[in-house]
């Protein structure tokens, strides 16, 4: 059996029906009085889809009897019923000093709000679930119940809100890098949830953080109701931290040693960036020496442009100090200049003490040590690029004669995209000189500006002399017997690449001496080395020559006189005679100039002798000739298959050297030599003046002064 229960207000009568939902049709139902403040009864129909008028009665919750009947009419209706209630509405901070609750619940949700049970205002949410409600002024801290009823009748959960007093605003917690000068910052930018949305607000500085330093501090902000003149001041939270930073430390008063700030330049980005410079961090003694051991520069900054000769121009801002002086004058005179993206700053410390962006403020993780001496930063809206830096190194590069090198060959490039090697030398190397040269290289650092650095580095190119020495050959011609000349006689032009100074430098040595002993053409070998051990061998031809030898051009050609007798000749030709006759007057012909052999090229210009007698041969090799004496002696002997008559010669006394005796056979011709005046031996010669002939064949071989008679006086 479903039950519905409602609230019976007073003794008034319900007119308002009441609804359950469709699903109760033809099912018992029972409405209840659950108001406990009267007698509790209830009434039980059947329910049907048609609306009912349902009388009851109730008596008040009371034991004393004729209490009088209350009659209460309620129409029960059938529908589809909401029974979800709204959300807990939402409701506005309320001051002691508030006439008005606001907020948001369901469109057109009744509001109620009530203080300790008691109800002190209600309103009705309008079509868009706005709602405002008039109440009356609150004690501080009193709560506020709030709950939002539908049409349905359904309630949602209360919202409660405490009366607070009156916040102008919410601090809105801050962060900025070193150097912000916060007075350019409006003061509405260090808080929330202002009141009016600072419409009749005041809004002012009453203390600003200091943003010298790294760490938490904090600012006060003066917010005023103009209206009623109340103020109230904020306390906002300030952190300041490193931004874009270049930070420095130095070593402290009495060579201390903690991380006392002495520099931070930092980047204000923006249409206009410039630079500020401050301690950084405050530990010992920020503001005293930054060296109290340094009477000379201890840190300096420059900042220069890029010229277009990609170079680094003059230093249109310069600021240094020396150890000795103080952080604060230091500071004080570095102001904040103006910077242009690309700019180039330069730092300079003598002390491994120099940090590069964003280190914490107590321990400086994360710094990276900047090398002693000069370091270099492009300025570019992403913060420090670190240029110019010394990773690059230089390579001494070797080479043999006739290699060849690039520019890039020279030098050590560090992993960086931006850096890059020009194809062109600054001061190519020698590469025809033997030994040690300078060699100038470019090395390119592309920087974020579109801009280029450029960067002039020295390094040495050696050539390795693998080259031996030169010469041109000098043919000789030496006598036969001769003393043998210095090898340096047989060669001329001597050059080598690597030594200009030949006498001193250059050794010529014999492999092959010549020999003088024999005539010829022959070849010596001859060795040129220069220091660095390179060795030619110089193959020379060399002619000796004696008073049988002719010359000309690169001919020589040897001859000597002959004698034969005509028994040589016996049975021989003409080639065979000629054969005979170069070979005794060693006929021998040479190339001057390869040294060849050229015997067999030699032709006899002259007939070939066949009989007895003497001749002038002429033989011929290219331009030379020579002239061979030959004497062909008739050594013919005879025999006489007849003897003639005895000759007798009559009887004289010898009495002088030469004596002419008579013969009595007169055909004979012959002649007679007394030798009697060589010496004790002598001897009386019979010759045959005229030749013998033969008396049956005229033209056989005649004989002359080949028939002696010999008559010794032992």
């Amino acid at each position: 059996m479903a039950k519905m229960s409602y609230t019976l207000q007073s003794e008034k009568k319900i007119s308002d029906g009441l609804k359950t939902d469709k699903s109760l049709e033809n099912s018992n139902v029972t409405i209840a009085n659950d108001d406990t403040s009267w007698k509790h009864y209830s009434k039980t129909f059947v329910a049907n889809s048609s609306t009912q008028n349902i009388i009851f009665g109730q008596f008040p919750n009371s034991t004393d009897a004729g209490q009088q009947l209350v009659t209460q009419y309620k129409n029960l209706q059938l529908i589809d019923a909401d029974q979800t209630p709204p959300d807990a509405p939402t409701a506005s901070k309320v001051y002691p000093t508030s006439t008005t609750v606001t907020g948001k619940t369901e469109a057109g949700a009744k509001i109620s709000v009530k203080v300790n049970g008691t109800e002190i205002g209600t309103s009705t949410a309008n079509a868009y679930g706005d709602y405002t409600v008039t109440i009356p002024v609150q004690v501080k801290d009193a709560v506020l119940t709030i709950t939002a009823q539908d049409a349905a009748g359904n309630i949602s959960d209360t919202t409660q809100v405490t009366v607070k007093e009156e916040v102008f605003a919410v601090a809105k917690p801050q962060t900025f890098i070193l150097g912000t000068d916060i007075s350019t910052i409006n003061p509405k930018e260090f808080l929330t949830e202002i009141k009016n949305n600072g419409t009749n607000m005041k809004i002012e500085y009453v203390t600003k953080a200091a943003t010298d330093q790294v760490g938490i501090s904090s600012t006060s902000i003066k917010v005023t109701d103009l209206s009623t003149q109340i103020a109230q001041t904020i306390v906002v939270p300030t952190t300041i931290q490193f931004g874009d930073t270049l930070f420095s430390a130095g070593l402290g008063i009495g060579s201390s040693s903690g991380n006392r700030g002495i520099s931070a330049v930092t980047i204000h980005h923006g249409e206009h960036p410039y630079l500020t410079n401050t301690p950084g961090i405050d530990t010992e003694y920020a503001y005293g020496q930054m060296h109290s051991d340094y009477s000379t520069t201890y840190y300096s900054n420059k900042l220069m442009k890029v010229t277009d000769e990609h170079e680094l121009g003059a230093a249109y801002f310069d600021k240094s100090s020396a150890g000795t002086g103080t952080v604060s004058d230091y500071l004080t005179a570095y102001g904040q200049p103006s910077v242009d993206y690309g700019d180039i700053i330069e730092v300079y410390q003598p002390e491994t003490r120099t940090f590069l962006t964003k280190p914490t403020a107590t321990t400086l993780d994360g710094a990276e040590n900047l090398k002693v001496g000069y370091n270099y930063f492009e300025i570019t809206p992403n913060g420090y690029k670190q240029v110019l830096q010394n990773n690059i190194t230089t390579k001494n590069v070797t080479i043999n004669t006739g290699d060849t090198v690039k520019a890039s060959d020279f030098i050590n490039l560090p992993a960086d995209a931006s850096l890059k090697v020009a194809d062109a030398f600054v001061q190519a190397p020698n590469l025809s000189k033997v030994g040690a040269s300078t060699v100038q290289v470019e090395v390119d650092q592309q920087l974020n500006s579109g801009k280029y650095l450029k960067r002039t580095f020295t390094s040495t190119l050696t050539v390795k002399d693998t080259i031996a020495p030169t010469a041109d050959v000098k043919p000789q011609t030496l006598d036969k017997g001769a003393s043998i000349p210095a090898a340096s006689t047989f060669l001329t032009n001597v050059h080598d690449n690597a030594d200009a100074d030949v006498a001193n430098n250059i050794s010529i040595s014999y492999v092959t001496p010549p020999t003088t002993a024999t005539i010829g053409v022959r070849t010596t070998q001859i060795a040129i080395q220069d220091k660095a051990g390179n060795k030619t061998i110089k193959d020379v031809t060399y002619s000796i020559k004696d008073e049988n030898t002719n010359i000309q051009d690169n001919y020589m050609l040897h001859n000597g006189d002959v004698q034969l007798n005509t028994s040589d000749l016996e049975g021989k030709t003409s080639d065979q005679v000629a054969s005979l006759l170069r070979q005794q007057a060693k006929i021998q012909g040479w190339d001057t100039l390869s040294g060849a052999d050229l015997t067999d090229q030699i032709t006899l210009e002259s007939p070939v002798p066949t009989t007895s007698g003497t001749y002038t041969l002429i033989y011929k090799l290219g331009t030379v000739t020579a002239v061979s004496r030959v004497e062909i002696k008739d050594n013919t002997t005879f025999g006489f298959t007849k003897a003639p008559s005895a000759l007798e010669f009559n009887t004289t006394e010898i009495k002088s050297s030469e004596a002419t005796i008579d013969r009595e056979e007169t055909g004979w011709n012959i002649g007679v030599t007394d030798a009697r005046n060589n010496g004790d031996k002598w001897a009386v010669t019979a010759t045959v003046n005229g030749p013998l002939e033969n008396m049956t064949d005229p033209t056989a071989k005649k004989t002359n002064e080949r028939f002696h008679i010999y008559k010794r006086n032992n």
